[in-house]
Parts: structure tokens; sequence; C-alpha cells
């Protein structure tokens, strides 16, 4: 693909933030900071860390959660077709 709105908005972006830094492989860390510093190199890199706090911990204790990692999202309805507002591939509704 041609097309990469992600590197686009890396590129103009005044700051980079790089996130779950406390989760990611530091070879992931690594990676993605290169990347950031190659495609824009005058923005500063700051990580940060995404811990995940709960109010009740013991409600989802050895629950599974029904979705595991990031992955291909192929397949999968956006909130927008759930909520039945549109989005790729929904049928129009029809008028009576």
């Amino acid at each position: 693909a041609t097309h990469h709105p992600g590197e686009a908005v890396l590129r103009m972006a005044d700051i980079v933030l790089v996130v779950k830094v406390n989760t990611a492989a530091d070879t992931g860390i690594e990676q993605v900071t290169e990347n950031a510093r190659r495609l824009n190199p005058s923005a500063p890199i700051v990580q940060g860390a995404s811990p995940v706090e709960l109010d009740r911990p013991d409600a989802v204790r050895g629950k599974r959660s029904g979705r595991r990692g990031g992955g291909d999202r192929r397949g999968q309805r956006s909130n927008r077709q759930r909520r039945g507002r549109g989005g790729k591939g929904q049928k129009a509704a029809a008028s009576s």
C-alpha cells in the first residue's frame, strides 16, 4: 500500500509519545523510537506507561477477554456498525 496515514501524522507531529512501555518488549520500544526519530528527527520523543488499575479486580479475576492482542481486525465490526450508523460494508436501511 502507498497510503500510510499514521506515518504522515508522525512526520508532522510536534512531539512523539511512545506508549505502553511498561508492557512492550525493549526491542519493540527501541524499534519504534528509532523509526520515529528517523521520520521526524526534530520532534522530542517521550515514553509513557499505560498501567491498568481496576476499582474491583475481583470482578474480572479469572475471566477471559473478548479481544486478544492487536493483530488483524478484518472481519470485525466497528462501533459505528454495531450501533447502526454506517461504516464500511454495512447495508443501507430500507425506508418505508
